[in-house]
C-alpha cells in the first residue's frame, strides 16, 4: 500500500464524520443551503449547543467553513468531496 500517513488520516476523518448521525444531519442540511446555528438546530430538532459543538468538529476537519454575517456566523460546506461522498451513498441532500 502506497498511501501516506496524512492521506490515511484524511480518509479516517471522513469515516468519523459519517459515523455520527448529528454531524451527518448537519452536512445534509448545509448541502441544501448555508445556515446560522439557530435555524440549523431548529431544522435538526437539536439544541444550539449540540449543533455548535459538532460544527466546531466539522470546521476543525476542514469540512465546514464559517463566515461572519452581521452578528451571526453562517456555516456552509467547504469540502467538495463531502458532496460527492453523500451522492455515492445515495443520501438525500436535505435533512
Amino acid at each position: 500500500m502506497n498511501m501516506t500517513r496524512d492521506k490515511l488520516e484524511e480518509a479516517a476523518n471522513y469515516f468519523k464524520v459519517f459515523g455520527n448521525g448529528t454531524r451527518l444531519g448537519i452536512i445534509l442540511a448545509l448541502m441544501e443551503s448555508p445556515l446560522h446555528v439557530g435555524p440549523l438546530a431548529d431544522k435538526l430538532d437539536l439544541s444550539q449547543g449540540s449543533v455548535s459543538q459538532q460544527l466546531k468538529t466539522l470546521r476543525h476537519l476542514g469540512i465546514v467553513e464559517a463566515r461572519r454575517d452581521g452578528q451571526q456566523v453562517l456555516y456552509s460546506i467547504k469540502d467538495p468531496n463531502i458532496k460527492y461522498i453523500v451522492k455515492c451513498f445515495g443520501l438525500p441532500s436535505t435533512a
